[in-house]
Parts: C-alpha cells; sequence; structure tokens
C-alpha cells in the first residue's frame, strides 16, 4: 500500500494535495464542500491525473451570456405558434445556437403547458357553474 504522504511521485511544480475533510453520511453536500472538491480535483488534473481531468472535463460548465430575442407575448396558441416560429427563425439566421433555441423552445412548452391548464381549468369551472345553474333551475 503507498504512503499518501509520500510526495515523490508528484512532478515538484505541482503542491502537495489537501485531503477533502470528510462529513457525516448523513450530512448534505454544499456548495462549499463542492469548492472543496473541485479545487482538489483541479489540483490532481494539473498534476497529471488523467481520471481527475476527465472529471473536471465532464462537470465543468461554460458560463453561458444571456440571450434576447423578441418574442410576442404568449397567451394563447396562435401566439404561441408565432412565437416558436420567431425561435426557429432566429436559430435558422444564426443568430441562436441550436442550444439556445432548443432553451427557448423549452420555455415556450412550459408555457404552452401553462396556458392548457389555464384553459381546462377554466372549462371545468365552466361546467360546474352551469351545472350548479342547471340544479338550482331544475328545484
Amino acid at each position: 500500500m503507498s504512503d499518501p504522504n509520500d510526495t515523490s511521485s508528484q512532478p515538484q511544480d505541482v503542491a502537495p494535495i489537501e485531503p477533502v475533510r470528510a462529513k457525516p453520511a448523513r450530512e448534505p453536500i454544499d456548495t462549499t464542500d463542492m469548492a472543496e472538491i473541485a479545487r482538489v480535483v483541479v489540483a490532481q488534473a494539473k498534476g497529471g491525473d488523467m481520471k481527475a481531468a476527465e472529471v473536471a472535463r465532464k462537470t465543468w460548465r461554460w458560463p453561458q451570456l444571456a440571450v434576447c430575442i423578441d418574442l410576442p407575448p404568449v397567451g394563447d396558441a396562435a401566439s404561441l405558434a408565432k412565437a416558436h416560429a420567431a425561435v426557429i427563425a432566429e436559430a435558422a439566421a444564426g443568430a441562436l445556437t441550436t442550444r439556445q433555441a432548443l432553451d427557448f423552445s423549452t420555455m415556450l412548452e412550459y408555457r404552452r403547458r401553462a396556458v392548457e391548464t389555464y384553459e381546462i381549468e377554466t372549462k371545468v369551472n365552466e361546467l360546474y357553474a352551469a351545472k350548479r345553474k342547471a340544479q338550482g333551475d331544475a328545484r
């Protein structure tokens, strides 16, 4: 078994890595813990550990700049279709990446669901009101 304090196998220009403090098993990981873990992984990757480099590569998230496009207000199916067409046109023109267009499309899909749910709720309430009125008229 190798000695964890043996630094002879580490490149000389890389400082020894301090171990990450262990938390009790049931304590949740927080942002401080993730920052410590990221620091250790990056240090190991810089030291030549290819597994650590792969973990860093897979978990790295490039910051994304906010993208603004002009969309019509979405309140019904017709305006939703216009908004979606605008997203597709922006992507086709190269103003949006396909990922950004997908993100906008996802938001529009959630908006469609919200509009649909509102319309269903409104219709159900109208039906209940009509039923109560019919029962009141029948008496």
